[in-house]
């Protein structure tokens, strides 16, 4: 229901951001507008927006509902840090790179899947997401980083799919409703503080 609302907004709307430009793509580096959809669009002046930038929307409060267009494959250091009142996430199939903090203190948001592209979860990317009940790791994923979803005290399962390799030190630390977690056989027998 999200998803068609959003893409109805208009291109006025979409524009309002600043970037620069690298080897013929765009990378977001900040979010101008004060609406709480927001879409990141597939192309900006003709160019493909592939990244969104080091903490392009940090600290937003207007910022509710964010889609990401299938061009983006890298979202950076603290790119959304502190939006709290972001609740609607979708991550397209596209992305690869997910920062240390990107996500770190969205304390509004609730669910979050992530897709098999998205190899590694980087350090306290979802940290401090304290209302985060619902994470899906896609079949794909094959690291999750060292505090990745610290202190989400929403959270109560986690099933990694066959694909994880590693899950970093305090992952899961202070996940306190945390009650349900399955673990892939290869990495059953590995030290792994969660």
């Amino acid at each position: 229901m999200l998803l068609p609302l959003l893409f109805t907004l208009p291109l006025a709307v979409q524009a309002q951001f600043t970037y620069t430009t690298n080897n013929g793509t765009i990378t977001i580096t900040r979010y101008t507008g004060s609406d709480g959809d927001v879409i990141i669009p597939d192309t900006v002046t003709g160019l493909p927006v592939t990244s969104i930038g080091t903490a392009a929307f940090f600290a937003n409060s207007s910022l509710t509902n964010i889609i990401i267009s299938t061009n983006v494959t890298s979202i950076n250091q603290a790119a959304f840090q502190s939006c709290l009142n972001l609740t609607n996430l979708i991550l397209p199939d596209s992305i690869t790179y997910i920062g240390f903090g990107a996500f770190n203190n969205c304390s509004s948001l609730t669910s979050v899947t992530i897709p098999a592209s998205a190899t590694n979860i980087s350090q306290a990317a979802f940290q401090s997401c304290t209302s985060l009940n619902s994470v899906t790791l896609s079949d794909g994923v094959t690291d999750v980083g060292f505090g990745a979803f610290f202190a989400c005290a929403s959270l109560s399962s986690i099933t990694f799919p066959n694909s994880v390799k590693s899950i970093g030190g305090t992952a899961f630390q202070f996940c306190s409703s945390l009650t349900n977690v399955t673990i892939p056989s290869v990495i059953r027998h590995k030290s792994c503080n969660i």
